[in-house]
């Protein structure tokens, strides 16, 4: 029981979706605006464009037919016939404005494990382009946890949430690293990730300072006091140590739970205190 329980956390994605809803919390309780809709939106959408980017990319090494009639990855099945049912019932509560700010998130992360580029020696997918994937999740998520939820409170943008969005995807690069380091060995070449152009250290300082810029700019906030301040502290040291740790040797569940929780654990930094 408690093995299947283990694989279904690893397999379905829900830790990187509790991130993004987390984050949107998150930005709820910093502009003390209602963001729970959007919040339950964010959850959905990403178990929908994270499955479908597995199935996607199992279905067209093994093939579609073949993953459609198997009892393969039925957790991910399970994940994206549930999100795919529920998603419309918050769309059409979106006014016209929010549904276009939501299109170019949406078309990166549909295409995420498509091709792009066909050569005759190779395909690239938009997840395999050359110093890409990494800012293009930092952007995403900064877009999708910082300034849609914005919009979707009927706030009008400012320069600050611009560049709270731009902290938020330092965050997210920051405890994606991790991920690079791990497939550092088995990436291709061509991807040109940040731990194959500059190391596997230096990929891990890169991590350290976004955490410690995240840390600074918390403490600049008018909002956090003493109490907060030590729980953010601890939370980012946490997530440090992590980082310091990772490595291609250790299991899946490090990475799809503990790593992917620390969002999660960033959000009860500020709601606990």
């Amino acid at each position: 029981m408690i093995g299947r329980i283990k694989t279904f956390l690893v397999d379905s994605n829900l830790f990187v979706a509790l991130g993004v809803w987390s984050l949107v919390k998150l930005t709820g309780l910093l502009h003390n605006i209602d963001v729970d809709f959007f919040a339950d939106f964010s959850l959905f959408s990403t178990l929908l464009v994270y499955s479908f980017s597995l199935l996607f990319s199992h279905g067209k090494s093994s093939g579609f037919k073949k993953l459609f009639f198997s009892s393969k990855m039925l957790v991910h099945k399970f994940v994206f016939l549930l999100s795919a049912f529920v998603l419309p019932f918050f769309l059409i509560q979106f006014d016209s404005y929010m549904l276009l700010g939501l299109i170019p998130v949406a078309i990166v992360s549909f295409l995420y494990p498509v091709e792009i580029i066909r050569e005759e020696q190779r395909k690239v997918t938009l997840r395999e382009f050359p110093y890409l994937k990494i800012f293009l999740i930092g952007i995403s998520w900064g877009v999708v946890t910082v300034l849609l939820p914005i919009l979707f409170a009927k706030e009008e943008l400012l320069m600050s949430d611009y560049f709270e969005a731009l902290v938020r995807a330092m965050f997210v690069i920051a405890i994606t690293i991790p991920f690079d380091v791990r497939d550092v060995k088995s990436d291709s070449p061509d991807m040109k990730t940040i731990p194959q152009k500059f190391g596997v250290a230096r990929a891990k300082i890169l991590s350290y300072i976004l955490l410690a810029f995240n840390f600074a700019y918390y403490l600049w906030l008018d909002k956090v006091g003493v109490e907060t301040s030590v729980f953010i502290f601890i939370t980012l040291l946490f997530t440090s140590l992590l980082v310091l740790f990772s490595n291609s040797n250790k299991p899946k569940f490090y990475y799809t739970v503990l790593i992917e929780s620390t969002s999660l654990l960033l959000f009860l930094s500020f709601y606990i205190s």
